[in-house]
């Protein structure tokens, strides 16, 4: 077995925000949200997971939007970047595949006050990092 490639203790913050993100979203009420997510949720996205987890994570982003679960989502954001911390210095590309998905889903739900995807040179409006709206 490989050792992870994570740091411990961000992939622990980042494991729990994600766990955090689904219970949120299940917690919502919206039956096809639950039913989307299914029982596997967190293990399909969490840090070092055997399934195909930045797409699956891109995907979930994407259902919060539309469902207007802006807190399971803020959470999935901020799940990201840590995971995206953990990986330094050879993570932090991996975010930039997510950036489009992750920057329409803060427009759609208007979080875009936090800049959480503002890259240099990356996308006009896409951080690694979390601020307080202005």
């Amino acid at each position: 077995m490989e050792p992870s490639p994570y740091d411990p203790e961000l992939e622990l913050e980042a494991n729990r925000l994600y766990a955090e993100a689904i219970a949120s979203a299940k917690d919502s009420g919206i039956k096809d949200v639950k039913r989307y997510l299914g029982r596997k949720a967190f293990e399909e996205i969490k840090c070092g997971s055997e399934y195909n987890a930045w797409k699956i994570q891109l995907e979930f982003a994407t259902l919060f939007a539309m469902a207007e679960l802006t807190e399971a989502l803020e959470l999935l954001f901020r799940g990201k970047i840590t995971q995206t911390m953990a990986l330094q210095p050879q993570g932090g590309r991996g975010i930039h595949r997510s950036l489009p998905t992750f920057r329409w889903c803060a427009e759609k739900t208007n979080l875009t006050g936090y800049g959480l995807f503002t890259i240099e040179g990356v996308a006009p409006r896409a951080v690694v990092g979390v601020s307080v709206p202005a």
